[in-house]
């Protein structure tokens, strides 16, 4: 849930703790609160695509600061509206523990679009259980809208069905993996697995080619399956 941009694209590398003076914490903003920021995730500048998909596993985790708005969630991060993974516009899904001072697990979505801005949104129409399989895509639909679906179907939560709205095509990049506002909260062995993306001309292919590991500690992350199946860990 990362309302600025996150980080810059830097190269097939992985970024430690040493680079925070080059690449600072963004900060996500909530009602009361200023939270900075770890990764671990895959991070791919992809060729033009329509969106991406993962098969989130529901690891085990808390939230420690989830009363101050904080949060730790795994997640895939899709860029929209010609954006690339320096994430001026995306849209995003996944499951977190801790969201907007409540201490739950849920499934939620969330979208930066030039025409309305930032916005998250509970889903409440299903729910994360640990040790489970959750299939998520963020996919260009049409009409300025990119929907996220759990399980083939478009969510639904108090502020209406999980579709991005005010965007355009296209994407260059996404990502999927973990971030979390504490240093002190965790998420054990996450993974965001069959990684997949819609080319342009509107076929799921396998593998994002060429995708690097991103770190930004404490979080952690590592290649089960190079371009396929990435864990992570706080």
């Amino acid at each position: 849930m990362r309302k600025n941009q996150a980080f810059s694209k830097m190269g097939p590398r992985v970024l430690s703790v040493s680079c925070a003076l080059v690449f600072a914490f963004s900060v996500l903003f909530f009602p009361g609160a200023v939270l900075a920021r770890s990764y671990g995730v895959a991070d791919w500048n992809a060729p033009q695509n329509q969106g991406g998909y993962a098969n989130l596993y529901v690891a085990q985790g808390s939230a420690s600061d989830w009363a101050s708005g904080g949060h730790i969630n795994e997640t895939i991060w899709v860029a929209t509206s010609n954006a690339n993974t320096s994430f001026q516009y995306w849209a995003e899904g996944g499951y977190t523990y801790g969201y907007q001072g409540l201490n739950i697990l849920t499934y939620y979505w969330a979208h930066n679009s030039p025409m309305y801005g930032y916005g998250d949104h509970l889903i409440t129409s299903i729910t994360p259980v640990v040790g489970t399989w959750e299939p998520i895509q963020v996919k260009w639909t049409g009409n300025g809208t990119w929907s996220i679906t759990y399980n083939w179907q478009v969510g639904t939560g108090p502020d209406g069905p999980s579709l991005a709205t005010g965007h355009t095509l296209w994407s260059y990049g996404m990502q999927a993996g973990l971030e979390s506002t504490s240093s002190s909260s965790s998420l054990t062995n996450a993974v965001a697995s069959s990684l997949q993306w819609m080319d342009s001309q509107g076929t799921w292919q396998s593998g994002w080619n060429s995708a690097y590991i991103y770190v930004a500690p404490p979080a952690s992350a590592s290649w089960v399956t190079q371009y396929q199946r990435v864990t992570s860990s706080q």
